[in-house]
């Protein structure tokens, strides 16, 4: 026997079919699943097109994205500004000695608390259910950009 879950466009579980023999092509909105899976169908969810997840799996895997997603974007803004990390950019947010990289640090301090809160937006979100997972340009173009000033 041969089970399948299928998804509505939206990537949430609609329903599930039994096969005695699995067919030569499955419909593109139905994933052959395990045994082992077969008692949790109800609560799989479609993340990309081709991987099925928990929900209760999604908080996990949408932090260890997404948060990685927005440090590789900080740090490639302070690079961008001449720094050579976060850590770095935002160490000079108390210098006195040079006011021109205490402001830029403070700007920058400043940016990166708005795409946190970006972040957790959509993983709260994603985690009530009023949310899926966008892919990686959506949510990058949801992070607002950094302006010194």
């Amino acid at each position: 026997m041969f089970r399948t879950v299928v998804f509505s466009p939206d990537g949430k579980y609609s329903g599930w079919k039994e096969y005695s023999n699995l067919p030569e092509k499955l419909d593109t909105n139905e994933v052959r699943i395990s045994d082992r899976q077969w008692e949790d169908k109800e609560s799989l969810i479609l993340i990309d097109g081709r991987t099925y997840v928990s929900k209760q799996q999604t908080n996990k895997i949408a932090n260890i994205h997404f948060s990685k997603l927005v440090n590789d974007l900080l740090d490639a803004q302070a690079i961008e500004l001449g720094y050579d990390s976060t850590l770095t950019i935002v160490s000079f947010s108390d210098d006195d000695a040079n006011p021109v990289w205490q402001a830029e640090a403070k700007a920058f301090k400043v940016w990166r608390s708005q795409v946190y809160n970006a972040l957790h937006s959509i993983q709260n979100k994603i985690t009530s259910g009023t949310g899926v997972i966008p892919e990686d340009y959506v949510f990058l173009s949801s992070i607002p950009k950094f302006t010194s000033k």
